[in-house]
């Protein structure tokens, strides 16, 4: 294949102290501590959006960023271990009648059409029409000059908690004044307006949004954690671009290692506001959990929750578990049943409800939740995992936690909602 380096799959590893330098530097860095079950797997987990890659196809690198999360830092370390095209919108300067926007998408195409596979969008495109146009203008010009290639986008987005955003922007100026005026275009030279202009960039973000319009041309997702180290983002980045080469090289594809439902609710937003109206009486639905009400509230529990930085940044409900055990034969029939329905539905949106919260203080906190009429499910208690207490708790834990309460085994703290509370969520594959 054109362009890339042959070399590249010997040429990274994930580093063995990863979760040592977590460790020693979250203190000073209060954002979502990773968690090996819950955290990290998100980002070492490549998230569908659309179809896999065809043989031949080119792959677009979408940045979803802000100012000095470290985009440039990152593009350097995947070229060293790929021959990527690296096109920064910084270093392009106005031309009359040659808008930069179009500059910027004419320079990636040109990257394409002298024989790269992959190249690097290096710009914030923080806001839904920064995507759309970049991702329709690339496709377009890609198609008047390569008639026989098909562009293939991955988003690599970078992500913070809610409640951290403040640090995030006082991190990204830091960041900034570090650098002083060694960069190409946002100088602390003591006559630009760094703060404002971070703040503009932070607060005026459109999230990632794939059943958006402006982001339904994006067909792959790669999460990743602001202010990790850059090394552990590009760890990331690297395997799964090996995966995706290996498809367009025509070799073995990628394989789903479980599908689930996504929460477009946010999630722990919502428990904060039912936490502050307190518990309803528990409802008399013949099911076991009423006498196994631990004292404490729900507040409480999710206040401690929150003050380990354990609160997951984003929320699913696992339908079918596919593990390692992805060849056919290892599988059950229902689990194989289950994921053909779920692969014919991704992106689609559901509404889930629940009226309970489950937690253990020294354990996690967990939602079961009733699925929708019809929708099909290898877990005999579906559920949203909220978060766990320790890095070394399983969410898979859930299950055990609310198989013991329902079957009047165990005790943990219980708040009933008094009515149904609806979570929207989209259908999502994770692949290994």
């Amino acid at each position: 294949m054109a362009g890339r380096d042959l070399t590249s799959r010997a040429s990274f590893t994930q580093s063995p102290d990863r979760d040592t330098w977590v460790d020693s530097n979250f203190t000073h860095q209060p954002y979502q501590r990773p968690n090996s079950s819950i955290s990290s797997a998100k980002s070492r987990n490549i998230q569908r959006a659309g179809a896999l890659p065809k043989p031949g196809d080119k792959i677009l690198l979408v940045p979803i960023a802000s100012i000095a999360v470290g985009k440039t830092t990152l593009a350097n370390s995947i070229g060293r271990s790929f021959s990527i095209g690296h096109i920064q919108n910084d270093d392009l300067t106005h031309q009359r009648g040659f808008p930069k926007a179009q500059q910027f998408s004419s320079a990636i195409v040109q990257e394409f059409v002298a024989g790269r596979t992959i190249v690097f969008a290096d710009r914030n495109n923080h806001q839904f029409q920064h995507r759309k146009n970049l991702i329709n203008d690339v496709r377009g010009g890609l198609r008047r000059a390569l008639p026989e290639a098909n562009l293939f986008v991955v988003a690599l987005h970078w992500t913070w908690a809610k409640e951290w955003t403040r640090e995030f922007v006082a991190r990204s100026i830091e960041r900034v004044r570090a650098r002083g005026t060694n960069h190409q275009t946002l100088r602390d030279d003591g006559k630009t307006n760094v703060e404002k202009i971070i703040r503009s960039f932070v607060y005026d973000r459109d999230s990632l949004n794939l059943s958006h319009p402006s982001d339904s041309g994006i067909q792959r997702v790669i999460t990743l954690q602001a202010f990790h180290e850059t090394e552990v983002s590009a760890n990331v980045v690297k395997r799964e671009l090996t995966k995706l080469l290996d498809i367009i090289d025509g070799k073995q594809g990628l394989k789903p290692l479980y599908y689930g439902l996504k929460c477009r609710t946010n999630i722990a937003g919502l428990i904060a506001d039912l936490a502050a109206t307190g518990s309803a009486e528990a409802p008399d639905d013949g099911k076991p959990d009423e006498s196994h009400t631990i004292p404490g509230t729900l507040a409480r529990a999710f206040n401690s929750l929150s003050s380990v930085r354990r609160v997951q940044e984003e929320h699913h409900v696992t339908l079918v578990y596919l593990g390692y055990s992805r060849h056919e034969s290892k599988l059950s029939q229902a689990q194989r049943d289950v994921a053909a329905y779920c692969e014919t539905r991704l992106n689609q949106v559901f509404e889930l409800t629940f009226n309970r919260i489950y937690w253990k203080t020294d354990l996690l906190m967990a939602i079961p939740v009733n699925l929708p009429e019809g929708l099909m499910c290898a877990n005999e208690h579906p559920h949203i995992t909220v978060g766990t207490f320790s890095k070394y708790i399983r969410p898979v834990q859930s299950n055990q936690l609310i198989a013991d309460v329902m079957n009047g085994e165990g005790s943990c703290g219980v708040w009933w909602a008094g009515k149904e509370v609806k979570v929207e969520a989209v259908m999502f594959a994770c692949y290994r």
